[in-house]
């Protein structure tokens, strides 16, 4: 009998299953697809190294700071360059304003001369010293950016910056599950750039491995050895007297606990028979489309890109079928042949998650084709690659909170069934290995109240 199985094999799986093992716990993952590591994934080509998911991590969070130096990779982590946010606008690509810090400016001149904005934009922003705060606990993104900075603040500069990174709706992003410190700061100082002046905290620190985000996962996979199964969907998971029984492939595996560390939608699969309440509660979250096309040029059919820039966001007002794009050999030190440079584009998400439903070579070209209304490339790409990554990206609508809160009552009632993964609470990397880390301590205390000794692992 195992201890822990660990369905899933992405970030959340992959840290549970090992820091299962790593506390002595007989454990074992089973991934369905071919390869584990979720949407994380690098790719080493002659030209470089291409990420086919995110690129980065905050390894200043104490998660992710504690799990690189057990897996002794802490002092390999590598900084991006210096740069600041790029940002498009009517075909046009600028700076962020200096001091502009996560969706105000702290700095005034730069400020006022920064063409993303009109003069009545500028001035509609600046209302926020004078508006009264709201009493409402959770707000939606257009309703505090809208109330406090106006439409065009909203649409030009939250959106593509926040919605951005949550690939979410804006008029139905909630604040309160994403972005906690904007009404705390709005509570407390009335206004969000007087306090976004008086705060201290620095922004997030990013930070990568020599071998891309991929060299993280695939040394945990390493580490687990043959704990981990590919190629092994789960079909039917079930409580049989004390211990759970998941029919996988031709296999039937036994455990004490069972970890679902998959995606929401697969979640809702797995355990609509054993609790169609649970399972009606999950499916309510929706999760976007997103993907990743990676485009390599040789440097000579690229012109002057703005200098500094690692990359560029794009309002949704602007029509793209991109959100954003980064430049790899402005961002990353070395990862890049000087002859090659790499650019990544950003697909998918709210508002452009239909782009998403053409055929991978009409996405890939027509990806490239808006690519040159932006930055000055000519001809065609010596090498691209689309890599899709379905219902990746939760978005946590108004309510996220309480939600969460109704699906762990009812896994009170469900002794040794645990839930991880990015739908949760945080999309990030950074809060799935935080949640993945948190839950260890229930496993072993689980495990040293339910131990009978060995017996078989499978029937």
């Amino acid at each position: 009998m195992l201890d822990v199985i660990v369905i899933g094999g992405g970030i959340s799986g992959l840290t549970t299953a090992w820091r299962a093992m790593e506390a002595g716990l007989e454990v074992c993952l089973l991934e369905s697809s071919s390869r584990s590591g979720g949407v994380i994934g690098s790719l080493q080509r002659p030209e470089g190294l291409l990420e086919l998911g995110p690129d980065s991590l905050l390894v200043g969070r104490p998660s992710v700071r504690t799990l690189l130096e057990d897996l002794n990779l802490l002092e390999q982590a590598v900084s991006p360059l210096p740069s600041r946010p790029w940002m498009g606008r009517r075909g046009h690509l600028y700076p962020l304003p200096e001091g502009f810090r996560s969706v105000a400016p702290t700095r005034l001149l730069p400020f006022v001369r920064t063409p993303l904005l009109s003069w009545w934009g500028k001035f509609r922003m600046l209302w926020d010293l004078v508006l009264p705060a709201s009493p409402l606990t959770d707000q939606t993104l257009s309703q505090l950016i809208g109330r406090r900075f106006g439409r065009e603040a909203l649409e030009q500069l939250a959106q593509p910056l926040i919605g951005g990174i949550y690939a979410a709706d804006p008029d139905r992003l909630s604040l309160a599950a994403t972005m906690p410190h904007l009404l705390a700061l709005e509570k407390e100082h009335g206004s969000l750039i007087r306090g976004l002046w008086k705060s201290s905290a620095a922004p997030p620190k990013m930070s990568s491995l020599p071998e891309g985000l991929g060299q993280l996962t695939n040394t945990l996979a390493r580490n687990l050895g043959n704990r981990i199964q590919t190629s092994c969907p789960v079909r039917g998971l079930q409580k049989v007297g004390d211990h759970w029984q998941l029919e996988a492939q031709d296999q039937t595996f036994q455990a004490r606990q069972v970890v679902v560390a998959t995606g929401a939608h697969h979640c809702t699969d797995l355990l609509s028979h054993l609790d169609s309440n649970l399972a009606c509660l999950i499916r309510g979250i929706v999760c976007r489309d997103i993907g990743i096309v990676n485009l390599l040029y040789r440097a000579d059919q690229v012109g002057d890109l703005p200098p500094g820039c690692q990359g560029f966001l794009l309002p949704l007002k602007e029509n793209s079928i991109f959100s954003a794009a980064s430049l790899t050999q402005q961002k990353w030190p070395d990862r890049i042949q000087p002859s090659v440079i790499n650019f990544r584009l950003h697909l998918g998400g709210a508002g452009r998650e239909s782009f998403l439903s053409l055929d991978d070579e009409t996405l890939l070209h027509r990806a490239a084709a808006e690519l040159t209304s932006w930055v000055p490339v000519e001809g065609r790409p010596l090498y691209r690659l689309l890599t899709r990554h379905p219902r990746a990206m939760p978005e946590y609508r108004q309510g996220h909170l309480e939600l969460i809160r109704r699906v762990e009552s009812h896994l009170e009632g469900m002794p040794g069934l645990h839930l991880v993964g990015n739908w949760l609470s945080g999309v990030g990397i950074s809060e799935c290995v935080a949640r993945a880390e948190g839950l260890l301590p229930r496993l072993t205390e689980f495990a040293r109240s339910h131990s009978r000794g060995p017996s078989s692992s499978r029937v």
